[in-house]
């Protein structure tokens, strides 16, 4: 950024011309009101959407917020809610995108600051995701997110059911808190390919067929034979 600043191939604002656009929006930790405010605005066949979410870790740190008039850095969940308690540092941020289906949008929606946070809690943050939602017009139709234990737990909170089924009885769907729609669950599939990584040392190729994956490893399978379907 410093190099784009100095040379002629891209004038990019000064970083407190940035600061002040941004402080004229309320981008406090939890879901951004003014996103959903401005998506409800959008034509109907726009409103058609997949919602993803996906945490990182962030560096545990303590700063004073001179906006907010507080230190920040420690769990927040928004909306004054304290379900991990005000004084544990934050070690992750989870946001939640929404993408347009037929349109070429997609906005973050909310995002939160946890510890390692629970599955149960995050069913209640996708069930509040998508009733805001629907509050806004909008229709998600789907759910992605990586293959995570805390992820797949949320997805059989919420009433999805793929373990121990056999293909054809896999429940990949839930209803809607709202409208008791169906919700699809779209795994992550680049990070379904790591996990096959992980579990197929030295894979050599992969070979996609209607309704299935193939996957030929040069070594033994680390935990026994893997079907992805």
């Amino acid at each position: 950024m410093v190099f784009l600043k100095k040379s002629s191939v891209l004038i990019l604002p000064h970083q407190k011309s940035i600061r002040n656009w941004t402080s004229s929006i309320d981008g406090e930790p939890g879901f951004l009101r003014e996103v959903l405010d401005s998506l409800s605005k959008l034509d109907d066949i726009d409103k058609h959407c997949n919602l993803t979410f996906d945490s990182m870790s962030i560096k545990k740190q303590i700063l004073w917020g001179v906006k907010e008039g507080k230190f920040i850095g420690f769990c927040d969940l928004g909306n004054e809610l304290d379900l991990e308690g005000t004084e544990t540092l934050a070690t992750e941020a989870l946001v939640f995108m929404l993408v347009s289906l037929n349109g070429k949008w997609k906005l973050p929606i909310g995002y939160f600051f946890l510890n390692k946070i629970t599955a149960v809690t995050q069913a209640e943050l996708v069930k509040t995701a998508l009733t805001l939602t629907d509050n806004a017009g909008l229709t998600v139709w789907g759910i992605t997110c990586d293959g995570a234990y805390s992820n797949l737990a949320t997805m059989k909170i919420l009433g999805c059911e793929f373990e121990n089924k056999k293909y054809d009885d896999i429940k990949c769907w839930f209803n809607h808190p709202v409208n008791n729609s169906k919700v699809y669950f779209i795994p992550d599939a680049c990070h379904n390919l790591i996990l096959a990584g992980a579990d197929w040392p030295g894979v050599l190729m992969c070979r996609s067929t209607p309704g299935r994956l193939n996957i030929w490893a040069a070594g033994p399978p680390r935990r026994g034979p893997m079907n992805i379907n």
